[in-house]
């Protein structure tokens, strides 16, 4: 059973007998004033919600009906209690957003048996902060210090394991579980309190302190002696080799190198030999029981033959509970605790069992076993000693005796969640056992998976589809020069898991006896072809084929954003409505400015509008206590109106004609920063339902056409706007022409003059007798985030840039920031605190206006108008909040995109579209933001009369801002300039139909940002946005010049750096940035001061004595 839709505890109850991998609950209606207001009522979902946390599912927030915080998406219940707080805090918002008898509180509650989110999300697993400086960091949660308190005790009492009580008995710290009824048996106790709780009016921050507390401690019980079964007895077969195997399903060879680089580094620097063509199995029991069929108590299963025909001491365990994770019970001769200790002790959502990650009590448990079958004092040979309490024989010191080898079967289910991302957690760990474990040299390690991720989003995508057939195969083998020869030839050729069955059984059990079973053949072993062609390696893996003629785009992942949109905009926070009035106060001073006067004494009870003077187009005035007014008043100017007058005014006052040339449309373009094609459709539903109203294309109406096909050519802003705004490229193209900027070198297309400087479709507009505008929503002068002025100088008609950068310097007047602080750097209000009004309306209309006065003013001349819209470009550390800036925008873009098309649809082209998709705060980790990033919203109104079904045709083409620029120059006309030439790269959407099979690379789309999944290696969920992996050969030569450039011995690195360099003793060095490494190796190298060497006390007793000796002579 996959799915279970659940109402009440008898649905629960079966679904957890049907052994349901996820269910959802609906948990209400939950009325406002229920029971007097607080009081506790049954409410329909509850008995459910308990059954399935009796059960061990963990169970977040899915959907709701109002945001109450901090229960957003994916907040995880672990208690009854838990879920009443919800509710109880539920009645209180519910009378906050609505009266008493408004909506009912509903949630639906996500239960998974796995490590699964309610709404797959990367972030949930990082912990995410704004630092200095407006940038952003995340790091990977640590497990909640929830057992500090206790784990003292656990180490405290470590070997009084017999007299601390058992699973139903108390003590003085609080519940205590062994995980053995006889107690001298025991290899775990956990000692688990109640918290100090957590109350109605609790801090959310101190959520996870409040929670119950627990911290466990391990150990390994060695079975010997008269009483025991003959497990540890000496045995003849000493020389076989101990195995130890760690599964990491699902992990795909791709996975393994993006989120595990330092395990990755130490299997090729501890000679692991990797497989490249290791395929998946049908079955992960083929692993380990070669494909023998039955259930799992008929199969006959490895490490029963090796206990039983080799006689090895056996260890089987997995780092989840059994009945969370589908998976094996083995009979092995330790392990079966372990798993009942995270079956007792739940794991959280990121596989935490008190303060430590599981994968951890598994690591260590193995190491003791490890430790325990060996001895501590284990000679290079990999013999025992003597143990400690046996006496040794007179005269002949430590005496090795014959053991039993030992073969560890480890299992982790930290990779088997969608989101992908928590098996990074692990990345030390398992470089650090690895390190380990691989200087013991009668010891066979296999590194591997049964197959990559099978499910998620990215499954669901061709490259995910493809890695899910790519598990991860690395061998690492005692040292012994045939079997590693021939482990190497094999290493290119087909593997399957019946074959890696094979070789365990080879090496536990005997060259001969193991070599072949019913399916599988050892790696070890090379067939007659193979002996004949050495150095062939197999067959080399078959490519993927031809890629499909048309773009295939990936599935969009789900997204937390949708947790917020669901919620109506009335229950739950919104942005600040800017209806506020003040009363005049005479007599109180005030400062006004305007665009040509900077500010000046002005009083609170005089109108200052600045009209007497027809070159002010605004005027301001600040006083105390109060946000500044702002008055924007836009005059005709007849040295702008001249350009394209088609009318004259006679003496009668009548209009009459004049046969001249109509002016080509106007464009207005309206660029809102940081929207992709879905969440315009979550955040701002009434702008797209204005465009959807007008996409018929019919009749002499406007008509609007939505590129569902667009993608970026870059990360950022500068290269997307560099694109739209000049027809240039930041990335180098063939027989493109580089060009100087301030900033940096672009490529730009072929006869362009290269010693020019940038020209933009501003100049072309003026050069076609445009009126033109350009503005931002903030002060943009010295800003480095901007292409004006650092790419190509702008020259316009009317700028926006004076009224903002007043406001700013009165921002930076009033909190007495520092002198020398840039105007680009004020910000208008915080993120908790947003300060978004100028008396009495939005900010952010103030660019609405000037557009509106401009186009009333000169209906018949042709404007060429770009305005950068900020609303989506704003990233509070509260996800509730992420949201609402947008939300507010789109009601103030409708309405003036209404006006607009009433009044000016005839002759006015209107843009309406975005860079790229969101790229800040917790965005870059999410991988639906990874995805929509590169389809960023674009729409195009155009008057009936340039309708055509070329447009129409073109709106689910592959489309990029180079194709943009390209329709934009053709709609304002030809010119003769050569640097306002047409690219070949690109495409005029009026006038050519963009063909369905044009690829990125013909689009000039960095294969990094494609949307297409056919010309994608890979789509996985990332740590950044445009992170994609290199290609093979590329990737070998950066190891190999890695290898060559860093020293093998160990390094003293001074200053800083020494952090970011985690070495073993022979200096396993992680991968660095270049110009770190360069700083760290060559530079601070050369300065180092060779230390004086401390000498050992008998050699200072000499040097005293010898210096002493020195004075005598001296005397």
């Amino acid at each position: 059973l996959l799915l279970a839709w659940l109402g009440g505890e008898g649905d629960a109850a079966r679904a957890v007998r049907g052994r349901a991998e996820y269910a959802v609950v609906r948990m209400g209606p939950v009325a406002a004033g229920v029971g007097g207001g607080d009081a506790d009522v049954p409410v329909p979902g509850v008995a459910a919600v308990a059954a399935l946390l009796r059960a061990e599912y963990r169970v977040g927030v899915l959907a709701a009906t109002h945001y109450v915080p901090p229960f957003g998406a994916n907040f995880r219940l672990e208690s009854a209690e838990e879920v009443g707080l919800l509710l109880r805090r539920g009645r209180r918002h519910v009378r906050r957003y609505d009266d008493a008898v408004g909506p009912a509180l509903e949630f639906l509650v996500f239960a998974a048996r796995g490590l699964d989110t309610a709404i797959t999300s990367r972030a949930a697993h990082y912990n995410v902060t704004q630092t200095a400086g407006s940038t952003w960091a995340w790091a990977m949660k640590k497990c909640p210090v929830r057992h500090k308190d206790l784990l003292g005790y656990v180490e405290k009492k470590g070997e009084e394991w017999i007299g601390i009580g058992s699973g139903s008995d108390r003590d003085e710290v609080g519940r205590v579980s062994v995980g053995h009824s006889d107690r001298s048996r025991a290899e775990w106790k956990c000692l688990t309190d109640a918290g100090v709780g957590i109350g109605a009016d609790v801090d959310p921050a101190e959520w996870e302190a409040g929670r119950s507390r627990v911290a466990c401690a391990t150990r390994i019980v060695r079975r010997e002696g008269d009483g025991a079964p003959p497990l540890v007895r000496a045995h003849a077969n000493v020389s076989r080799p101990d195995i130890v195997v760690l599964d990491i399903t699902p992990l795909s060879r791709a996975h393994l190198r993006r989120e595990l680089p330092l395990t990755a580094a130490a299997l090729d620097a501890r000679g692991f030999v990797s497989f490249a063509n290791f395929t998946a199995a049908e079955d992960v029991g083929d692993l380990y029981s070669g494909g023998s069929t039955g259930d799992g108590a008929t199969r006959t299963w490895l490490w029963d033959r090796l206990r039983d025909e080799a006689g090895y001491v056996t260890y089987a365990a997995q780092d989840g509970c059994p009945r969370s994770h589908d998976w094996i019970y083995p009979n092995t001769t330790h392990g079966s605790q372990l798993t009942e200790m995270f079956c007792r002790r739940r794991a959280d959502h990121q596989n935490c069992v008190g303060g430590t990650r599981a994968a951890q009590h598994l690591l260590q448990h193995a190491d003791q076993f490890m430790r325990t079958y060996t001895g501590d004092d284990m000679s290079t040979g990999g013999g025992e000693t003597v143990p400690k309490n046996r006496k040794k024989r007179p005269g002949k010191g430590k005496k090795k005796m014959g053991r039993r080898p030992f073969a560890a079967f480890l299992s982790f289910v930290d990779a088997d969640e969608d989101s992908m991302a928590l098996v990074s957690a692990l990345d030390d760990t398992f470089s650090m056992f690895l390190n380990a474990t691989s200087k013991r040299t009668n010891l066979a390690i296999f590194f591997l998976s049964a197959h990559g991720m099978e499910r998620g989003a990215y499954s669901r995508m061709s490259p995910g589809r493809r890695e899910a057939g790519e598990p991860v195969l690395a061998i690492r083998l005692p040292k012994e020069e045939r079997q590693v020869k021939n482990l190497r030839e094999r290493a290119m050729g087909r593997t399957i898991a019946q074959d890696v069955h094979a070789t365990l059984l080879n090496i536990g059990i005997g060259w001969k006896a193991g070599t072949r079973t019913a399916v599988g053949r050892s790696l070890l072993k090379l067939s007659k072809a193979e002996e004949a062609r050495p150095g062939q390696g197999g067959k080399k893996r078959v490519g993927l084929g031809a890629a499909p003629e048309t773009c295939q785009r990936a599935p969009l992942p789900p997204s937390t954003a949708s947790f917020f949109s669901d919620i109506p905009r009335d229950r739950r926070p919104s942005w600040p409505i800017c209806n506020e009035t003040y009363p005049v106060k005479p007599s109180v001073m005030c400062q006004c400015a305007t665009n040509i006067r900077d500010w000046f004494p002005c009083f609170h009870d005089v109108p200052f509008t600045g009209e007497a003077n027809h070159e002010e187009m605004y005027a301001l005035k600040s006083c105390p206590d109060e946000p500044v007014e702002v008055n924007v008043h836009l005059e005709r100017k007849g040295g702008l109106a001249d350009r394209w007058e088609s009318t004259k005014l006679l003496p009668e006052g009548s209009l009459e004609v004049i046969e001249t040339p109509l002016p080509p449309p106007s464009i207005l373009f309206l660029e809102i920063d940081s929207v992709s094609m879905a969440s315009a459709d979550r955040h701002f539903p009434k702008t797209v339902a204005l465009l959807k109203k007008y996409s018929s294309c019919t009749g002499d109406g406007p008509c609007s056409v939505i590129f569902n096909g667009t993608s970026v050519v870059g990360q950022n802003s500068i290269p997307n706007q560099l694109a739209s705004l000049t027809g240039c490229s930041m990335e180098k193209i063939k027989g493109s022409v580089a060009v100087s900027t301030p900033t940096e070198t672009v490529w730009c297309p072929p006869g362009y003059n290269g010693n020019s400087n940038l020209t933009s479709i501003f100049d072309h507009a003026k050069d076609r007798k445009y009126i033109t505008l350009f503005g931002e929503e903030f002060c943009e002068t010295k800003s480095p985030y901007v292409v004006q002025h650092n790419y190509f100088p702008l020259d316009v008609d009317i700028s926006l840039t004076p009224l903002f950068c007043h406001l700013a310097s009165d921002i930076k007047r009033r909190r007495n920031l520092k002198k020398d602080a840039e105007l680009h750097t004020v910000e208008f209000g915080s993120a908790e605190y947003p300060k978004p009004c100028v008396k009495g309306r939005q900010r952010s209309d103030l660019p609405l206006e000037y557009l509106r006065g401009l186009w009333d003013l000169h209906p018949l001349v042709p404007k060429f108008a770009f305005v950068n819209a900020a609303a989506a470009h704003w990233f509070p550390p509260n996800e509730a909040l992420r949201y609402v800036k947008a939300e507010a925008y789109d009601e103030s873009i409708v309405s003036f995109l209404q006006g607009m098309l009433e009044d000016h649809s005839t002759n006015t082209i209107f843009v309406v579209r975005s860079d790229h998709g969101a790229q800040w705060g917790r965005a870059p980790l999410e991988h639906h933001a990874q995805v929509e990033h590169a389809r960023p919203w674009n729409n195009i109104i155009i008057p009936g009369k340039f309708a055509n079904q070329i447009l129409i045709a073109n709106a689910d083409a592959l489309v990029t801002g180079f194709d943009l620029h390209r329709t934009l120059m053709g709609v304002m006309g030809q010119s003769s300039d050569k640097n306002l030439a047409a690219s070949p790269w690109s495409i005029d959407l009026l006038s050519s139909v963009v063909p369905q099979e044009r690829t990125c690379q013909e689009a000039n789309v960095p294969r990094g940002f494609c949307p297409c999944m056919n010309e994608r290696i890979d789509m996985a969920p990332l740590n950044k946005i445009g992170e994609f992996l290199e290609g093979a050969d590329a990737k070998k030569k950066k190891a190999n010049d890695e290898k060559n450039r860093l020293p093998r011995n160990k390094i003293i690195i001074p200053g800083n750096f020494a952090n970011l360099i985690k070495t073993a003793n022979d200096a396993i060095v992680a991968p660095i940035y270049k110009k770190n490494r360069d700083e760290m190796v060559k530079k601070p190298l050369k300065k180092i001061k060779k230390r004086r060497k401390i000498p050992k006390i008998g050699e200072r007793v000499k040097n005293h004595l010898k210096r002493k000796r020195k004075m005598n002579v001296k005397r």
